[in-house]
């Protein structure tokens, strides 16, 4: 082989490679958790609607009938 097909296959490969870090960077780095999430689930109450004698179900359900 040629001394600049060399040259351009080795250029590849450090491209190659620079790239494939940067973006295991970015991916590992946006596996942290940000501390500004908060958990508004808290403020629920399930119960609202039900008239607390239990003829309304407070659960999840399809839409369907």
């Amino acid at each position: 082989m040629s001394p600049a097909k060399l040259k351009l296959i080795n250029t590849m490969k450090l491209r190659t490679l620079l790239i494939g870090c940067f973006g295991g960077f970015i991916m590992l780095n946006s596996c942290t958790e940000s501390p500004s999430v908060k958990d508004y689930s808290a403020y629920v109450n399930p119960f609202i609607g039900t008239g607390g004698h239990g003829h309304i179900f407070s659960g999840s359900r399809s839409s369907a009938w």
